[in-house]
């Protein structure tokens, strides 16, 4: 009954009506954007935003421009919204306090994908639960930074130093320029497995 009430109204309706929906659509959408900016929580200065678009019409193709102009206007702190509201800080201090290790224990934001893969609310990088982290972190510090964890680390470096280095002593005595002199050298170059190491690390 339900289903041909519909049918029969949209048979029944004009271009006009549909129209109407759609204006009555969009403006019940500008009265819910402007609504939930001006009772958003915690409100930084900022400029204006539009439905749809947000600030983007203010970055315009300079973005610095735009910061500097945000700075002048409303000072150290203020927000933009392009896809998600963003905050702008323009003071060296709050950055230095941002990028400080030891104000929070917690370094990443909620990850779903970490959450899918088990990894969020565990060990000591992913956790956000304080009580938690800081068991944790103890453990891996009073593991990690024991004396004899520190000695058992140096000793095990030593053995697979000297295997490398019987390596190495093999791999001179197969050399074939090599075979009537006792003192041969070997040279390593570890500058470009650094290089890679650090690529790696910071990618």
């Amino acid at each position: 009954m339900t289903i041909q009430n519909i049918i029969k109204f949209t048979n029944t309706t004009d271009t006009t009506d549909y129209l109407l929906v759609f204006i009555l659509i969009i403006i019940i959408y500008i009265f819910t954007f402007y609504y939930k900016h001006f009772t958003r929580p915690d409100k930084i200065p900022s400029p204006l935003p539009l439905p749809f678009i947000g600030n983007l019409h203010n970055l315009g193709y300079d973005v610095k421009l735009f910061y500097k102009q945000c700075q002048q206007k409303y000072g150290d702190t203020s927000e933009v919204m392009l896809d998600r509201r963003y905050i702008i800080l323009s003071s060296p201090e709050y950055i230095e306090k941002l990028f400080d290790l030891r104000q929070f224990f917690m370094r990443l934001p909620y990850s779903q994908g970490i959450d899918e893969i088990g990894m969020y609310g565990r060990g000591t990088f992913f956790n956000n639960n304080y009580e938690n982290w800081k068991y944790n972190n103890k453990l891996f510090m009073d593991t990690f930074m024991s004396q004899k964890f520190i000695d058992n680390a140096i000793m095990s470096t030593n053995k697979l130093y000297e295997e490398l280095s019987s390596y190495w002593q093999s791999l001179g005595n197969q050399n074939f320029l090599n075979n009537t002199n006792d003192n041969w050298t070997l040279e390593t170059d570890f500058s470009q497995w650094f290089t890679d190491l650090q690529m790696t690390s910071f990618q």
